[in-house]
């Protein structure tokens, strides 16, 4: 549901932008691996809390900024190895990785997502006027969710 309102909200702000919503990790970096020539990624939008799990009331289960394979943090370290064949001499820019999540309530939390790998942590819901600078930022004509 969140996934479908923030590509929405990006098709108000840029009804021309190329956004690719997905599903997992996995999915992720195979859609930014699969835009990283001549129409870079230039936006992607990550939530915290990847595993897609619920405890038994239908809330989310807790996620700690862990290297565990389903946080956000670890697709937000990924995603820049992916950007050039040779790091040292391919100097294709990264895209702009936000982290929007109902994890992230008071500054101490928005240092630490940041600190571990993105370049924005934005708390839940998010509003349409942060991702507009998000988008403004980055450049964003194509964007990953």
């Amino acid at each position: 549901v969140v996934r479908l309102a923030h590509t929405e909200m990006v098709r108000t702000l840029e009804p021309c932008a190329r956004v690719t919503a997905v599903a997992s990790v996995a999915e992720a970096i195979g859609a930014v691996e699969q835009f990283s020539g001549s129409q870079p990624v230039q936006l992607v939008l990550l939530d915290l809390d990847l595993s897609g799990q619920t405890a038994d009331d239908g809330w989310r289960l807790p996620l700690c900024l862990s290297e565990d394979p389903r946080s956000g943090l670890t697709l937000a370290n990924q995603i820049d190895p992916l950007m050039g064949a040779e790091p040292g001499t391919d100097f294709r820019a990264k895209p702009l990785v936000a982290v929007v999540s109902g994890a992230i309530s008071q500054p101490s939390h928005l240092r630490a997502v940041c600190n571990r790998g993105a370049d924005v942590a934005v708390a839940k819901p998010l509003k349409l006027r942060a991702l507009k600078v998000m988008i403004d930022a980055s450049g964003a004509a194509d964007i990953i969710g």
